[in-house]
């Protein structure tokens, strides 16, 4: 019976671990200068996703996928982010400070 029980955890921390290794998602923090709120495309492990960063105001933006990092096409160009960073948004433009 410990047997089986000890072979049961064992499978189920697996699965766990494979699980949390499929999906990751993390949250960054911005302030966002412009008036008007602004919607990027973020392409994340090859899924392209859309964010948006709304206007005046500073908060946190969550990115939901398989990676620890993503890249966001603003209007200034590609500009990667991850986990803990934290973003400017000033004339549509991101800047990771």
């Amino acid at each position: 019976m410990k047997k089986q029980f000890m072979l049961l955890m064992m499978a189920a921390v697996f699965m766990v671990s494979v699980a949390a290794t499929t999906y990751y998602s993390f949250t960054v923090r911005y302030h966002n200068k412009d008036s008007r709120s602004w919607t990027f495309k973020a392409k994340m492990s090859g899924s392209i996703y859309k964010v948006t960063f709304g206007s005046s105001r500073t908060s946190s933006v969550s990115f939901q996928g398989s990676g620890s990092k993503a890249v966001v096409t603003c209007e200034c160009g590609d500009v990667e982010v991850e986990s803990g960073d934290r973003l400017e948004i000033k004339k549509g433009c991101i800047k990771v400070k």
